[in-house]
């Protein structure tokens, strides 16, 4: 199916910030190590995007965009929060693989060091962040037992980034 090509200025904030958001998880260099490209989706319209999602792509990562609010920031622009539902799949019985998976997301937006966590910001602001920081918000993540194919951990949490849409141009 073909995409549909958007003019400039009418690509959607979110949908910018969203693939920022998709773009620094799979660029970190944990998070590529520890899950297969196929296991980080973020319905970008690959083939891969319809295939279940579960304990046979584990460890994997899933990020679907959700609807948050906006408001008026000037009688030109919006401020929105962008929610992302993160899913987390695990093999195995170890609680601590789930949790381990979600802190190294967590890690991806605020590395160790300070030039680390700016460019993140940076990436963040160039795709229309506002705020360009990324809140977990409660519960930030809550692992489940699934004791279908092989067992393991079925985790899910969401983040949110702030984005600014300006209307006048």
């Amino acid at each position: 199916m073909a995409k549909i090509e958007f003019p400039a200025g009418r690509q959607s904030p979110k949908a910018t910030v969203f693939r920022a958001l998709a773009t620094i998880l799979e660029n970190d260099p944990v998070i590529s190590r520890l899950v297969r490209p196929n296991s980080l989706r973020s319905w970008k319209g690959l083939p891969t995007d319809s295939i279940e999602f579960g304990i046979a792509q584990a460890p994997a990562i899933r990020l679907t965009p959700a609807p948050g609010e906006q408001s008026w920031y000037s009688p030109e622009s919006q401020t929105g929060s962008l929610v992302v539902a993160v899913e987390v799949v695990t093999a195995g019985w170890d609680v601590s693989q789930p949790e381990n998976l979600w802190y190294s997301i967590e890690r991806a937006f605020y590395p160790a060091g300070q030039g680390e966590t700016s460019t993140i910001a940076d990436i963040l602001q160039a795709a229309g962040g506002w705020s360009c920081m990324v809140e977990f918000m409660p519960p930030a993540f809550a692992p489940m037992a699934d004791a279908g194919t092989g067992g393991g951990f079925y985790g899910m949490g969401q983040i949110r980034a702030d984005y600014q849409k300006v209307l006048n141009t």
